[in-house]
């Protein structure tokens, strides 16, 4: 059988920070790592001794090494073969000096046997175990060789501990016997069993052992679902890092919906809404590893709904609950098919901080939905209920053809919910789009008929009803707007500033004009002095005034609705006499 060797330090570690908030914060929380100098720490990886290796990630680690956490220093079976009682404390634990420790660890040289079990014995004593937090972090690539049980040793020190923990590190370790006992020893004390198999995963796994030290959580006993609670916590504060609650057993970086622990402590998190064990992590957001847990019971929320079975597309639906009402929790409707996790935002769903009915838009789409109860912000769904959409009933009636830029009247029968609108779009137009000018859309509560103006812009097109909840169409009619038959009849010549009448014929919808323009002048614009631009409501002939200055103008027909011309008519203004 391969030899054995362990590296266990033994660390002290606190975070000084304001007296009597918390145990931990009271004093140094002694910590231990032990450095097995068994002979099989001369072993190899990729052609280097695993002793070198050792030194070298505790120089590292040494370099940014946080001042406010203790360090102490014990090896084994570095002095003597054969020998279960080689056994030191190389630093005692206190504030750390970096070049004594890196100079101690430097002059380690491995000869022994693996008394792992009495190391760790040895480790507790020396930080008082029986007395305050103490916790110990064992770096290993083998088994116990001094006939001890390590999985006693640690169910032992942990009963008669006030809090003692056991990390343990398994270095180049691949047989199960020997993992198993690796892991045993840190499980029996509360403490994490990691594998390492090179420099850089020991780094890392020496690294979030010394900060699962530094960490601290206090949370209720018992939570309820969709209720508050607060977790105080200490810690290294990293970027990212964060607080969560999530099921026991939940894989790593499984966030639920965290609290971050830049915003302090405590941190504020809500109940979970299944019932049973579950753990509050306190989670690195380096790479979403969980650096403590701490198991809690959860309670899960009760939520009920009361709503008709059936209702019409498009229109209101109210909603009877009872539920937790926590931060966050949304009755939403969404269709059947979607997963639980998924809600609109917008009238379809609606805060349980607006109290009890909620108000809901129904979608315009007939089919199968869901009424739902969401906890914590569409995590859970406490409660649901099945609802059918009906189709509604709409109907529009109006002409078949219309001239450009005429008005006309339709008349429809349909919800009028609020929202809801009579719209005239070409053929084609995407769903919900439209102009929102009034001459080409009117209001369902402005009643029927109503009138609308056809575009200048001869083609086809079509009016709409369309749903205010979500610009669906709950019914078209075709409409072919025709060529504008508009004509002008002015002087070809006038004086500059004389008065002349114009004769036109058009549509005479609301707002068209009669205007004098300068021929280059852009569509839809015009003096609006009444000496230059007429209304049509005022009849034919109209009478405008010719401008100051010399040069070719158009006298045009202005539609309101789109701006656009129907007709024009050359003048030239000379110079006046």
């Amino acid at each position: 059988m391969k030899r054995i060797s362990l590296v266990a330090i033994a660390w002290v570690c606190a975070s000084l920070a304001a007296a009597g908030v918390t145990a931990q914060e009271e004093g140094p929380a002694p910590l231990l790592l032990i450095l097995d100098a068994s002979g099989s720490m001369w072993g190899q990886i990729e052609g280097e001794n695993k002793i070198v290796i050792a030194r070298r990630v505790v120089r590292e680690l040494l370099e940014d090494w946080d001042p406010n956490v203790h360090l102490g220093l014990v090896a084994y079976g570095h002095r003597r073969e054969g020998d279960c009682a080689d056994i030191e404390t190389l630093i005692p634990p206190g504030a750390v000096d970096p070049a004594r420790v890196a100079g101690a660890v430097e002059g380690i040289n491995p000869k022994g046997k693996t008394p792992l079990s009495d190391a760790v014995i040895h480790a507790a004593r020396e930080l008082r175990y029986e007395e305050s937090k103490a916790t110990v972090i064992l770096v290993s690539d083998g088994i116990e060789t001094c006939d001890r049980d390590p999985c006693e040793v640690g169910r032992a020190l942990e009963e008669a501990g006030a809090d003692f923990t056991v990390h343990v590190i398994g270095f180049d370790v691949e047989e199960n016997e020997v993992l198993a006992q690796l892991r045993c020893l840190a499980e029996n004390t509360g403490g994490e069993f990691s594998a390492a198999s090179d420099a850089g995963s020991l780094k890392i796994a020496l690294d979030r052992a010394v900060r699962r030290v530094r960490i601290y959580l206090r949370a209720p006993e018992i939570v309820f679902g969709g209720v508050g609670f607060e977790v105080e916590w200490s810690g290294p504060d990293g970027p990212g890092d964060k607080i969560v609650i999530v099921p026991k057993g939940f894989p790593e970086g499984s966030l639920g919906v965290p609290a971050a622990t830049a915003d302090g402590s405590p941190a504020h998190l809500v109940g979970p809404a299944t019932s049973g064990p579950h753990e509050v992590r306190y989670v690195s957001g380096a790479d979403g590893s969980t650096l403590l847990a701490l198991e809690i019971t959860a309670r899960g929320a009760e939520a009920t709904l009361e709503a008709p079975a059936s209702i019409a597309a498009g229109g209101e639906l109210e909603v009877i609950w009872t539920g937790p009402a926590a931060s966050g929790d949304l009755i939403a409707l969404v269709p059947a098919s979607d997963p639980d996790e998924r809600y609109f935002t917008g009238r379809f769903s609606a805060s349980t901080s607006a109290g009890s009915p909620a108000k809901l838009q129904v979608f315009s789409d007939p089919g199968e939905y869901e009424l739902r109860y969401l906890a914590t912000r569409g995590a859970r769904v406490l409660a649901r209920r099945p609802i059918t959409v009906t189709p509604v009933s709409v109907s529009i009636e109006m002409p078949s053809e219309v001239e450009a830029g005429a008005e006309f009247d339709l008349s429809w029968s349909g919800p009028a919910r609020q929202g809801d609108r009579l719209v005239l779009v070409a053929a084609g137009t995407r769903e919900g789009t439209y102009s929102t000018k009034r001459d080409f859309t009117q209001p369902a509560s402005a009643g029927s008929p109503l009138r609308l103006t056809a575009y200048s812009e001869p083609g086809a097109y079509e009016v709409r009803y369309m749903a205010g909840a979500d610009g669906r169409t709950f019914a078209s009619v075709p409409l072919d707007i025709t060529p504008s038959t508009a004509r002008i009849d002015a002087p070809a010549r006038v004086a500059a500033g004389e008065e002349f009448e114009v004769r036109w014929s058009g549509p005479n919808a609301a707002g068209d004009r009669i205007v004098l323009v300068e021929a280059s002048a852009a569509e839809g614009t015009y003096f609006t002095s009444s000496a230059y631009a007429r209304p049509t409501s005022g009849g034919s002939p109209v009478t405008l005034r010719a401008l100051p200055d010399p040069g070719s103008y158009e006298v045009r027909y202005l539609a309101e609705g789109d701006g656009k011309t129907l007709a024009r008519a050359p003048v030239q203004i000379d110079p006046t006499p």
